[in-house]
């Protein structure tokens, strides 16, 4: 996995750019990196360079969605693969996350 927070000069939001496959073993660089997120605006989390992404990374990006919307502020997820969008829609999350 890889994981690179970036602030968007135009917007002030935070771009978190995930790639690789997303698992459990995962979830503690995940979470750092969700966190680190935090600091601004809206976060926009890009998963175009995401193979697959299990429950516990899912699961991080609803608790940052719970922490944006707390801030007023917004979870905008970009790039999810068809898999990810499935798997989210089997979950009913689709209207959530993506």
């Amino acid at each position: 996995m890889t994981t690179r927070v970036e602030r968007d000069t135009a917007t002030a939001a935070r771009r978190l750019v995930l790639g690789g496959d997303l698992g459990v073993s995962d979830a503690a660089a995940l979470h750092t990196a969700a966190r680190e997120a935090l600091d601004a605006g809206d976060v926009v989390v890009d998963l175009a360079a995401v193979g697959t992404l299990d429950i516990s990374a899912t699961q991080i990006l609803l608790a940052l969605r719970r922490a944006l919307a707390e801030r007023t502020a917004r979870l905008i997820v970009t790039g999810a693969s068809p898999a990810v969008v499935q798997a989210w829609r089997q979950c009913g999350l689709t209207d959530t996350l993506g």
